[in-house]
């Protein structure tokens, strides 16, 4: 699992696709929710909230740079 800590209003990357939920590598989004208990956070990717967890979370990198 990854040991990032991420904070709602970061920006993030997805490195892998996901059909499942259609989000591809290279898709850029901003962290809109965290519960870091259950260590999950909601993305927005576009218009759409994804809830990220378990091993989703090694499937997103922080943004640093760049915009989006």
């Amino acid at each position: 699992m990854s040991s990032t800590v991420y904070r709602q209003g970061d920006k993030v990357m997805q490195i892998k696709n996901n059909y499942g939920i259609d989000v591809m590598n290279g898709d850029t989004g901003r962290v809109t929710a965290v519960n870091a208990d259950d260590r999950a956070m909601e993305v927005r990717f576009g218009n759409r909230a994804v809830e990220v967890n378990g091993e989703k979370l090694n499937r997103v990198l922080p943004r640093f740079y760049g915009r989006f």
